[in-house]
C-alpha cells in the first residue's frame, strides 16, 4: 500500500502535463465523434451501457463501436480494430481489462485521437503492479498530448449536448441540463449526490468522475467547467486533495468569472492529531487547513451532501445576498425564535426593520402576529392569503434587508396557489428569497420546483444555506486583492530548530517586533541578569527542545538574582531528566513585559498546500478554546482582518481582564507583513512560531520564538 500512496502523489504536475491542452479538454467534454473500445450489446457490461446511454439520451456526433467480434451494435457499424475507424475519433471510451486499456490507449494515439477516458479497473487502486500499469497510461497520454480521464472512473456526462458517456444509474433517468457543474472523485457516491440534485429538480450540466486522476484532477475539470458559458455555479465532492494550491489558483478564476464555487471535502479527520501544545504544527490538522484555505479563497465548504446542495440550491434559484442581514417571515412565532438563535450563532443579524416598513406591515398583519423580524403573520393568512405576499414585499424593499427566508408548515391544499404567490414575490425583487416549508406534500414540491423556488425542508438549512453565501461574496473582494500562491513552494530539505538568537536574526524582516532575549550559560550570569530589579522569564535554550513548556523548562515572575540562580539551576535539572539527550546552550532571560491578550502567529510548509500562516490565541486560551484561523501565505490586509474576526471569543478582543482592545487594523497589517515574510523566504522555512505575542492596544511583542529552518537548494 505504501507503493501505491507514493505513486499517487509524485511528481503530479509533471504527470499531468498533458491537462493542459485546452482544445483535447474540450474534445473530451463536447465531443463531435466517440469511440468505445470493447463495445458490447450486453448492458449489463460498462461498454454496453455507456453505448446505450449515449443513444438514449440523443448524442448527436458520430459513435463507433470497436469489437473484433461483431459487424453491428445497437444498429452502428461495428469496427474491428481501432485502425480500421473511419478517422480519428474526438473520444474513446476504454472499457477492457488493464493490459488490453494500455494497448488501445497507445493504438489510440497512434490514430490522433484527442481524449480518452478509461473506465476499467485494476490500476493504482489495487497494488504495484496495477501503479506501473496506470504509469504507462500517463506515459502514452504525454507522450501522444491525449487527455486521459480516469481509470477507475464511471465516465462523465455533459447534459448540454448529450454526451452521456457513461455507466452510471445516473444516466438511467431522464437527464434535464442546468447551470452547475459537479466533479467527484467517487464514483457511488458522486452518483448518489447527482441523483439528489434530480430529485430537487435542479439538475447538473456536468457531471464527472475523475476515478484514480491518473492525468487530469478535479481542478483540471473544475477549470474548464469556468470557461463554459452555460455553467454558473461549480461543485465538487473531493477526498483527496492533490495540489491545495491548485484548488487556490481554480477558486481565483472562479471568484473573478462570478461563478461560485462549492466544495465538500472529506477525510478531514487527522486520528492522533490532538495535541495539547499551542503550536502550528500542532494545530494544523487537515480539516483546519483546508477550513482556513477554503474560507480565505471565498469557496463554499459544505460539510456535507445535504450542505452541498442546500448551497447549490439557494445559488441557482435565489441567488446571492448583499449581505448578511435576514428578514423573516413566518406563521409560527416558535419557528421564528429558533431561526433568529441560528441567525446569531451563524454571526449573521437579523434586519432592524425601518418604521416605513413597520408602519407598512400594521396594515395588514393580525393583531395578535408580531412586526418586528421574524414577522409573525400567523395562520391568518389561509383565510387572507394576500398577507403572505404584502409580507414578503415589505421585507424586500426595506433597504435593512439582504434576504428574506419563509417559514411554512404542511397546507397541503394551498400548495399550489402558494407556490404561484411566491414565485411573484420572487419576480418582484433581486433580493434573494428562500422558502422553508415544512412536511411540504409532493403536490406543493412539484409546483415549488416547477416555478424554481429554492426550497428547504427546514428553516435551520434555509439559514445557514443565506449565511453561507453571504460569507462567500463578502471574502471575494479581499481574497482576489491578495497576491497570487506561488506555483510551486519548495519543500524544505533538512530543517533545524534554530537557537533563540538564530531564531531573532532570521526573524528580524518579519515585522514582529521581539523582546529582548539574552542568554545565561551558567547560574552567575544569571545572578548578575536580574540584579536590576523587575521580573523576569528564565526559559531553557535548547535547539533539542522545540516546545519548551511541554517539560516545565519556562519559570516566570524571577525576581532577584538569589531567584535568578535558583530558577538557572531548577531549569538545567529540568532539562536533563525529561531530555538527557538534548544539548544545552543554557537559560534565555527575559524581563517580564506588561500583561495584554496572548495570541500566536505561526507559518508551515504543508504538502498539499506549502507554506500556510496561523493566527490564534496563544497561552491557556488557545488550549480552552481549541481554534486556530489558517491561510495560504502571503494574504492581503483584508484576509488578515478576516482572521481576526473569525476567531471566537471576539469579547478577548475588545479587551480582556482590564487590558484595553486590540486595534484589529494594527494587528491585521502586522499579520500581512507576517505572511509576506513567510512567503519571501520559500523554500527555507519548515515552522515558525510566535507565540505568545503580547498584544496591549496597538503595541505587539512577541516574547518567545520557535523557528525551524533549512538553507534553501541552490
Amino acid at each position: 500500500m505504501d507503493e501505491i500512496v507514493a505513486y499517487k502523489t509524485a511528481d503530479k504536475m509533471e504527470r499531468r502535463a498533458s491537462s493542459t491542452d485546452k482544445k483535447a479538454l474540450d474534445r473530451l467534454l463536447a465531443p463531435r465523434s466517440i469511440a468505445i473500445v470493447g463495445a458490447s450489446e450486453d448492458v449489463q457490461k460498462l461498454s454496453g451501457r455507456v453505448l446505450y446511454h449515449l443513444q438514449k439520451h440523443g448524442f448527436k456526433g458520430a459513435l463507433w463501436p470497436v469489437n473484433p467480434k461483431r459487424d453491428k451494435i445497437a444498429g452502428l457499424t461495428c469496427y474491428p480494430d481501432i485502425a480500421s475507424l473511419p478517422e480519428a475519433p474526438d473520444l474513446a471510451i476504454v472499457a477492457l481489462a488493464p493490459d488490453a486499456s494500455v494497448a488501445a490507449l497507445k493504438a489510440l494515439a497512434k490514430r490522433g485521437a484527442s481524449a480518452c477516458a478509461v473506465l476499467s479497473s485494476g490500476f493504482a487502486e489495487t497494488g504495484p503492479s496495477g501503479a506501473a500499469l496506470e504509469r504507462e497510461l500517463v506515459k502514452i497520454s504525454q507522450q501522444y498530448n491525449i487527455v486521459l480521464l480516469g481509470p477507475n472512473g464511471l465516465g462523465f456526462v455533459n447534459a448540454f449536448n448529450g454526451t452521456v458517456a457513461t455507466f452510471s444509474q445516473y444516466a438511467e433517468r431522464e437527464i434535464k441540463p442546468s447551470s452547475v457543474a459537479f466533479v467527484s472523485q467517487s464514483g457511488a457516491f458522486g452518483t448518489a449526490i447527482a441523483s439528489l440534485a434530480r430529485a430537487r429538480g435542479l439538475g447538473l450540466g456536468w457531471f464527472i468522475n475523475t476515478g484514480n486522476e491518473a492525468a487530469l484532477d478535479v481542478w483540471d475539470l473544475l477549470d474548464a467547467a469556468i470557461d463554459d458559458d452555460q455553467i454558473k455555479v461549480l461543485a465538487a465532492y473531493v477526498e483527496n486533495l492533490g495540489d491545495g494550491r491548485k484548488m487556490v489558483r481554480v477558486a481565483r478564476r472562479a471568484a473573478e468569472m462570478g461563478k461560485p464555487l462549492v466544495i465538500t471535502k472529506v477525510g478531514n479527520s487527522s486520528r492522533g492529531a490532538a495535541a495539547a501544545a499551542a503550536h502550528t504544527g500542532a494545530l494544523a490538522t487537515p480539516a483546519r487547513l483546508f477550513s482556513g484555505v477554503a474560507t480565505r479563497s471565498a469557496i463554499i465548504s459544505a460539510a456535507d451532501e445535504r450542505d452541498m446542495l442546500n448551497a447549490i440550491e439557494a445559488l441557482v434559484r435565489a441567488g446571492e445576498p448583499a449581505g448578511k442581514r435576514l428578514g423573516i417571515v413566518t406563521m409560527s412565532g416558535g419557528a421564528g425564535v429558533l431561526m433568529a438563535d441560528l441567525v446569531e450563532q451563524l454571526n449573521a443579524c437579523l434586519a432592524d426593520l425601518s418604521s416605513a416598513t413597520v408602519k407598512r406591515l400594521q396594515e395588514f398583519v393580525p393583531r395578535f402576529g408580531s412586526l418586528s423580524n421574524p414577522v409573525d403573520i400567523t395562520a391568518q393568512f389561509l383565510a387572507q392569503p394576500e398577507i403572505l405576499e404584502q409580507a414578503i414585499l415589505a421585507l424586500q424593499d426595506d433597504p435593512e434587508v439582504d434576504c428574506v427566508i419563509v417559514w411554512l408548515q404542511m397546507m397541503d391544499g394551498h400548495g399550489v396557489r402558494l407556490a404561484a404567490s411566491l414565485a411573484r414575490c420572487r419576480d418582484a425583487s433581486k433580493k434573494p428569497l428562500l422558502i422553508s416549508w415544512i412536511a411540504a406534500s409532493p403536490p406543493t414540491l412539484a409546483a415549488l420546483q416547477a416555478e424554481r423556488i429554492a426550497t428547504f425542508d427546514n428553516g435551520s438549512d434555509a439559514v445557514r444555506a443565506a449565511v453561507t453565501i453571504a460569507d462567500r461574496l463578502d471574502a471575494i473582494e479581499s481574497f482576489l486583492d491578495a497576491p497570487a500562491p506561488a506555483l510551486h513552494t519548495p519543500e524544505p530539505r533538512m530543517p533545524r530548530i534554530l537557537s533563540v538568537e538564530e531564531g531573532a536574526v532570521r526573524l528580524k524582516d518579519s515585522g514582529v517586533p521581539l523582546a529582548i532575549a539574552e542568554l545565561a550559560t551558567d547560574a552567575d550570569q544569571a545572578e548578575a541578569l536580574v540584579r536590576s530589579g523587575g521580573f523576569y522569564a528564565f526559559k531553557i535554550a535548547s535547539a533539542d527542545i522545540g516546545h519548551k513548556t511541554d517539560i516545565g523548562g519556562v519559570i516566570l515572575d524571577v525576581e532577584g538574582g538569589a531567584a535568578g540562580r535558583m530558577a538557572f539551576d531548577k531549569l538545567i535539572e529540568v532539562a536533563k531528566v525529561h531530555c538527557p539527550n538534548a544539548s544545552i546552550d543554557g537559560v534565555t532571560v527575559q524581563k517580564m513585559v506588561p500583561e495584554g491578550l496572548e495570541l500566536v502567529f505561526g507559518a508551515r510548509y504543508d504538502a498539499a498546500f506549502g507554506l500556510v500562516v496561523m493566527l490564534g490565541y496563544g497561552g491557556v486560551f488557545v488550549e480552552l478554546l481549541g481554534s486556530a484561523e489558517f491561510a495560504l501565505a502571503p494574504i492581503s490586509v483584508g484576509q488578515a482582518r478576516r482572521m481576526i474576526d473569525a476567531l471566537p471569543a471576539q469579547s478577548l478582543l475588545d479587551g480582556a481582564r482590564g487590558t484595553p482592545p486590540v486595534d484589529r487594523t494594527a494587528l491585521a497589517n502586522l499579520f500581512a507583513r507576517f505572511s509576506e515574510f513567510v512567503a519571501e523566504n520559500s523554500g527555507s522555512i519548515a515552522e515558525i512560531d510566535l507565540n505568545p505575542i503580547i498584544v496591549r492596544g496597538d503595541t505587539v511583542l512577541a516574547v518567545d520564538w520557535l523557528v525551524s529552518w533549512a538553507e534553501p537548494k541552490p
